[in-house]
């Protein structure tokens, strides 16, 4: 049985892997005319790299910070913890398929602390939900500060966004007020069929809706949005920083549109290491402002440094800070 089990796990792998390199394929074949993945001339001026790599050193510590605000609510962690945990978590975000990820900070916060997985697969979902709703906050801003055309595609679809993200914060409100309630009724619906799934169903969703639990707490909800706007800023300015090192005439609004229409294209899941929906967020957010012939030159620069710096900055900072903390996702949750 255990043998049927791992090969099955195998191949179920196998076919994951597959399917997202046939996906990062197919995202590099159509962004190919408007966009060089790796462009042959990667010059710039020499202040450029530094002062971009500078910018993510705030961008890093706000996003740890922010998961220190939420997790701080749910058990006893310490800081130095829950940064190790937030940027080792961060590291298999960035790496990982069709946001598989995610699951990381749930699986080492359990191995390190008294907090369940369930419960920090709560406080993930409250952070997706928040990031969603201020990157539709700030888009609107921003475009409002330097207007595009009102019938413009991305306008609409981040219209959509906000709606669809506003109701989950609302429903996430709601399961934080009374997770109990919520696991109850969640069960009603599986009892017909089975009365054991009907229990587990209830026990993990009250668990995952007690991972809400930051939202009815006024100075951990503050925490995480004074976090959650350093940590965007941040990221707003090492994009313009670029940007301007690269030749492209971006204003920092430009730049801060051109973070959420990156960010929103984002939450798609992607291919291995985000390849392709990475640089068609950039494609969209950078093709407000420039004429093609520019994205095609200036911006393959910008859009191939903007990666890999991100990508470099997250695996070097997960892969120290897994190390120091002795996590895996091959090992058992074991509570101190």
């Amino acid at each position: 049985m255990s043998r049927t089990r791992g090969i099955s796990k195998r191949v179920a792998f196998g076919l994951q892997l597959g399917l997202s390199l046939a996906l990062g394929a197919a995202f590099a074949w159509a962004l190919a005319p408007h966009l060089q993945a790796v462009p042959t001339d990667l010059s710039v001026p020499a202040w450029v790299l530094p002062t971009f790599l500078a910018t993510l050193v705030p961008y890093q510590a706000f996003r740890g910070l922010r998961w220190f605000a939420i997790v701080g609510v749910l058990g006893p962690v310490g800081l130095g913890e829950a940064l190790a945990i937030a940027w080792a978590g961060s590291m298999w975000i960035a790496l990982l398929p069709f946001r598989l990820g995610e699951f990381a900070r749930p699986v080492f916060l359990a191995q390190r602390t008294s907090i369940p997985i369930e419960r920090a697969l709560g406080a993930v979902a409250l952070e997706r939900v928040i990031d969603g709703c201020t990157l539709c906050v700030v888009f609107f801003v921003s475009i409002g500060i330097r207007p595009l055309p009102a019938a413009h595609p991305i306008v609409w679809a981040t219209l959509g966004l906000m709606g669809i993200m506003s109701t989950a914060l609302l429903a996430l409100a709601v399961m934080a007020r009374w997770p109990t309630a919520t696991g109850r009724i969640a069960a009603v619906f599986i009892r017909p069929l089975s009365h054991r799934m009907a229990a587990f169903v209830d026990k993990t969703v009250t668990s995952v809706a007690q991972g809400f639990a930051a939202l009815p707490s006024r100075r951990a909800l503050a925490a995480c949005m004074v976090t959650t706007l350093g940590y965007w800023m941040s990221c707003a300015l090492g994009i313009w920083v670029l940007a301007r090192g690269c030749g492209l005439p971006l204003q920092f609004v430009d730049a801060v549109t051109v973070l959420a229409v990156m960010n929103i294209a984002l939450m798609i899941p992607g291919g291995p290491a985000q390849f392709g929906t990475f640089q068609t967020g950039v494609l969209w957010g950078i093709s407000l402002f420039a004429s093609a012939e520019v994205v095609r030159n200036q911006g393959s620069v910008f859009a191939f440094y903007l990666y890999v710096g991100h990508l470099g900055i997250a695996v070097v900072l997960g892969l120290i800070s897994q190390w120091s903390i002795g996590v895996s996702f091959r090992t058992r949750p074991t509570p101190p």
